[in-house]
């Protein structure tokens, strides 16, 4: 199930980046992001809640989906800031994300061995909720 589960999300995070583009053109960056990072925590959620196999692999797949579209927005949205050069920007947003997917794991895998995996992976869900009701979305 767990191969099921990666394999979902990468094919949502995949559905999401052909289609962006043209989401992105249709509903404008804003309004994408904050639907994007809605979908993503209800998936997050699903796949982290449900008792049953084949519907937390779905909300793997709904997660994928949601959070498809939210770093290159978030890398557009830096790209047009005024007042810094766009290469410093985009230096200092890849380091920062660099920087989450170097402790995430293991920030994640320390919590899980202090409070179980379920308890740590449900204190996550609130995240994407958090992007998803930020006051100043990035294309600002």
């Amino acid at each position: 199930m767990a191969a099921a589960a990666i394999t979902a999300y990468t094919g949502g995070q995949t559905l999401g980046r052909l289609v962006g583009d043209r989401l992105t053109s249709r509903w404008g960056g804003d309004t994408l992001f904050r639907l994007s990072a809605a979908i993503a925590t209800a998936g997050l959620a699903a796949a982290i809640l449900t008792p049953h196999p084949t519907a937390a692999v779905a909300g793997f797949a709904l997660a994928g989906l949601g959070s498809s579209v939210l770093i290159p927005l978030t890398f557009s949205a830096v790209g047009r800031l005024p007042g810094i050069p766009t290469a410093t920007l985009v230096s200092r947003l890849t380091t920062f994300t660099y920087t989450g997917i170097l402790l995430g794991p293991a920030l994640i895998g320390w919590a899980a061995d202090q409070i179980g995996l379920t308890a740590t992976m449900t204190a996550l869900i609130p995240l994407p909720l958090i992007v998803a009701l930020l006051r100043r979305p990035p294309a600002r």
